[in-house]
């Protein structure tokens, strides 16, 4: 072995002695790089200098190897010697750039890749790491200019026009980014990157169809990616295929356990289900995996919300305000959606700077206006109104708003419905179709095909009912199809968007120094800005307490509000409430067997016997306004009042106490009231509730006075005079169009009550 080893040896060294030349000690040293033989490039390379000092392409060359085994400083001083014995030395000078974009020193790297570029304009490299480092900076159209420029020397570079695409796509211009990943496509048909990119891209863009074909040849390509199985899950699901979502989230945790957002989404997709406890499984599981995922910990805190399972929100509620505020500051959008920051928040500042964020990325993610309008009317003296929902079905804004279609003047003004939800075949869809002039499903049209449809149809006000509610399609508006923007009914707050114009509300549930936290005009109208329709029709079955498990002799307070409404404040007061009034007993909704059992846990804790809370069934409408009348006072709930949920008592002719918070959810069942001339059951402060509560229950005069007063108001004030109601509101369009046409700045607009209506 000993004989072999000094063998070895001695034929190296001989065959060192023959390369006489240091060029050819050069090439050897090149062609062991080549190999991977760092060691053996770098000692053969340094024999080539010590044979020929002067030579910059053996400085450059030995600095390549350093940097490849990591020798960062070394390889500086090698690209330094090379570019002194040649100063016009581009490769060498893009080498050193790149040396420093890889110890992070960002402005040396600039400074080299500059120099480089001015050396060789058409230096491919130099200009492909130039983009890079202004793409990992954030700088994107610098990187984007960087990037066109290698376009200009090679229009067929791959892997330029995908990246090009990305930054894009990471500003939120996701038309763009389609089309260069087409182009990275067309140069590389097996690109899968741009195949995945360019799914995700027509996913934002509400195409779910093609972004499943990305996904399908991506898969094909890579069907080891567990991130595109994920978002074959997110198409799927996005279109409302929930089971062969859960599939493909399946197959990608299979492929990768650790991936935190498919543990989310496969929860999110569990949530559409129904199926709440195991959405809770999957987004603890994602928090667990990475507890930094703010999207994981708002989503956890809703559905804790939506479980009334309080045990764990006093931390997660701070942690998700610490992510929201953080994001704030960094001028990022919060993960947390404007919705669930005004469930949570009674802060008309907060929910203005979070609902903003929201809105500016929806428009980035828009093209630029591009819609003409004839600001003279073009002498039309019909108003068309586009009403734009994903709620023209059995839910409660369309039961809300159905009177108002039914009202409107159709010789002033044409009636246009743009629905993106299902059709649910209910006697409100039903309705609202006859009661429209025009009628459009689409649910299937992209936000840009639909505004395109908006602008055809000559829309001069587009009224928007969903806001930030699940489901919601912003992005229409922000593409500015209509001259005239509104925000109206489905979300109480603010909008943030400077691409919606005004607000419909009303001076209890924006009073005027809450403007200023509102992005769009106030639209106030004289009484309740909520709209009701007084044909919603009560059953004329006779029901009694005991079918329903309700103690015949005992004072009913009620709270028929969406589970989430609830929180551990008001509940407490509630409890209070039943411990005061000992023959009283609370009917809320029904739910899962763990939600359930949350509630009764913490009826338990404040000493409340868990059978003194009585779980009821949801009924079609007609029999759950019925059934109202076995109650006696239903109990608002704090920080998002109820809306149809207090409607519904008043019309049923049972009173309803609230306490007025602080943003624009929180007043809303004090509007209502005030609307119905029932101010005596609006309070500012938990303890007058609590005591108002108990008096109603143990007062049977005051009790009597109160609900003979609702009985007879709810036929002559302006709550639900939908008549009335329409007119004021038509008012409104009328006052919005004028000023439009008259070139008036945007500013509040106050109703004045329609005199041949009042």
């Amino acid at each position: 072995m000993e004989h072999r080893k000094d063998k070895g040896a001695c034929v190296n060294n001989i065959f060192l002695k023959g390369a006489d030349s240091a060029e050819q000690l050069h090439r050897l040293g090149t062609s062991a790089y080549q190999k991977g033989s760092l060691n053996k490039a770098e000692h053969l390379i340094r024999q080539a200098i010590a044979v020929k000092a002067d030579n910059p392409h053996f400085f450059n060359d030995l600095g390549t190897v350093l940097r490849k085994g990591r020798k960062y400083e070394e390889a500086l001083s090698c690209y330094r010697e090379a570019m002194r014995l040649k100063p016009e030395y581009d490769d060498a000078c893009c080498n050193l750039a790149q040396t420093f974009h890889m110890l992070k020193d960002g402005e040396n790297a600039r400074k080299y890749y500059t120099m480089a570029i001015r050396t060789n304009a058409d230096f491919l490299r130099a200009h492909f790491n130039l983009g890079m480092l202004f793409h990992e900076k954030q700088q994107f159209e610098k990187a984007i200019a960087s990037y066109k420029q290698v376009l200009r020397i090679k229009p067929g570079h791959a892997q330029t026009h995908y990246f090009i695409g990305l930054a894009y796509q990471e500003t939120s211009r996701f038309e763009e980014a389609i089309r260069y990943y087409g182009d990275a496509i067309r140069y590389k048909p097996n690109h899968f990157d741009a195949y995945n990119n360019m799914g995700t891209a027509y996913l934002v863009l509400n195409m779910a169809d093609k972004a499943i074909e990305c996904f399908q040849k991506a898969i094909k390509l890579n069907p080891g990616s567990d991130a595109v199985h994920a978002n074959m899950g997110n198409a799927l699901q996005e279109q409302g295929r929930y089971e062969r979502a859960l599939h493909w989230y399946r197959v990608a945790l299979k492929l990768k356990p650790s991936n935190a957002v498919a543990w989310l989404n496969m929860g999110i997709t569990w949530g559409y289900l129904n199926k709440k406890c195991k959405a809770l499984s999957c987004y603890r599981k994602a928090l667990r995996i990475d507890p930094t995922y703010t999207k994981a910990c708002a989503y956890l805190v809703r559905l804790l919300y939506q479980l009334c399972s309080w045990k764990d929100l006093k931390v997660l509620d701070k942690k998700l305000d610490d992510f929201t505020h953080r994001s704030l500051e960094a001028g990022a959008v919060p993960d947390e959606t404007p919705f669930q920051n005004i469930t949570r928040h009674a802060d008309p500042a907060l929910n203005m700077k979070v609902a903003s964020s929201w809105s500016r990325r929806m428009a980035e993610t828009k093209r630029s206006p591009q819609y003409n309008f004839d600001e003279g009317g073009g002498g039309s003296e019909v108003i068309r109104i586009g009403y734009l929902s994903n709620t023209f079905r059995n839910h409660p804004g369309a039961q809300l708003i159905s009177g108002v279609f039914r009202h409107h003047d159709r010789s002033r003004f044409g009636i246009y419905c743009f629905s993106y939800g299902a059709n649910d075949g209910s006697i409100y869809r039903k309705r609202i179709e006859k009661d429209s002039d025009r009628f459009f499903d689409i649910f299937r049209l992209s936000d840009g095909e639909t505004a395109d449809l908006i602008h055809r149809q000559q829309i001069d006000i587009l009224v928007d009912l969903r806001g930030f509610t699940q489901g919601s399609r912003l992005g229409i508006n922000a593409l500015r199809p209509a001259p005239i923007h509104v925000a109206y009914l489905g979300y109480p707050g603010t909008t943030g968007a400077d691409y919606i114009d005004y607000i419909i509300a009303d001076k209890i549930v924006v009073p005027a120094n809450h403007a200023s936290h509102f992005g769009e005009s106030v639209v106030y109208m004289p009484h309740c800005y909520q709209a009701n329709d007084n044909l919603q029709k009560i059953s004329d079955r006779t029901m009694y307490r005991g079918e329903f498990g309700i103690p015949q002799d005992a004072f009913v307070f009620c709270s028929f509000a969406t589970h989430y409404k609830l929180e551990p404040v008001m509940f407490d007061c509630w409890m209070r409430i039943l411990k005061r009034v000992p023959q009283s007993v609370l009917c809320l909704l029904t739910g899962e067997r763990f939600l359930m059992r949350n509630i009764k846990r913490e009826a338990i804790r404040a000493d409340v016997a868990p059978d003194r809370l009585i779980f009821l069934e949801k009924l079609p409408k007609d029999e759950h306004l019925k059934r109202l009348q076995l109650m006696d006072v239903s109990l608002d709930t704090r920080i998002y009042n109820g809306h149809t949920t207090t409607s519904d008592s008043l019309w049923a002719g049972i009173p309803v106490l609230t306490l007025k918070g602080d943003h624009f959810a929180s007043r809303v069942s004090a509007s209502i009231l005030q609307a119905i001339a029932l101010p005596e059951l609006i309070v500012d402060e938990i303890g007058k509730y609590e005591d108002l509560a108990v008096k109603l229950a143990t007062d049977p005069g005051l009790f009597g006075m109160l609900k003979q007063k609702v009985g007879k108001n709810r036929l002559t004030e302006p709550l639900f005079d939908t008549s009335r109601f329409t007119r004021n509101l038509e008012s409104a369009y009328q006052e919005m169009i004028h000023r439009y046409r008259s070139g008036q700045l945007l500013r509040r607009i106050e109703v004045q009550e329609c005199l041949r209506c009042a």
